[in-house]
């Protein structure tokens, strides 16, 4: 199945929270959990370890806007699936928009430890900087960081499934139901987290 439109390149107004030099943030459709926010790049480039060696700013501005959402929002998980065709869910035929960005969870973050059964190798790193220049070596990956102090690269794909992050945090969150957000969108809910998510941030400036 390949989208008609990048929900990446024409963001939904209503569900925007921030933009800061080349990321924005937005809120998911189908939120599987209390925080459930999208940083995204604002140019077309694989993956953010893509886009930290063409902007290496974007690493600080990553860092700053995860910290300001857990000052606000508590303890986040975030994840990347990088170098994956953001519209390409069904179909290896085609390939769309690639478009890197992380998924940020309010869950906890033992839930993403089934990922790294389905990769056959994971490095640790303390800092997202090392992080994003060890996948910028991979041909695919999944970052999984548990704290802005704990990252995680998983490389070797086995089988790993589109949506394996959103997935397991969806069933972390006692959400399995809702994990594929096409069939369960919640806009509503989305829209609502992303009008409070606003005025937090503006207050907390």
């Amino acid at each position: 199945m390949i989208e008609s439109k990048c929900f990446l390149c024409e963001p939904d107004a209503d569900l925007l929270v921030t933009a800061e030099g080349p990321v924005f943030t937005m809120v998911g459709l189908g939120p599987v959990s209390p925080t459930y926010v999208i940083v995204a790049s604002q140019f077309h480039l694989p993956s953010l370890a893509d886009l930290a060696i063409e902007v290496p700013a974007v690493i600080d501005s990553i860092f700053r806007v995860r910290r300001k959402i857990e000052s606000i929002r508590g303890p986040l998980v975030m994840t990347e699936h990088g170098r994956v065709p953001v519209c390409r869910d069904y179909d290896d035929h085609e390939k769309h928009c690639f478009h890197g960005h992380a998924l940020l969870f309010g869950v906890n973050s033992a839930a993403l430890d089934p990922a790294r059964d389905y990769y056959s190798s994971r490095v640790e790193f303390d800092a997202i900087g090392p992080a994003l220049a060890y996948a910028a070596q991979q041909d695919a990956y999944l970052l999984v960081s548990r704290s802005p102090e704990a990252y995680e690269i998983l490389s070797g794909p086995l089988n790993a499934p589109r949506q394996l992050a959103r997935t397991l945090a969806a069933i972390g969150a006692d959400e399995a139901q809702a994990a594929d957000w096409r069939i369960s969108p919640r806009r509503s809910d989305a829209v609502m987290m992303a009008a409070v998510l606003r005025t937090a941030m503006e207050l907390s400036k």
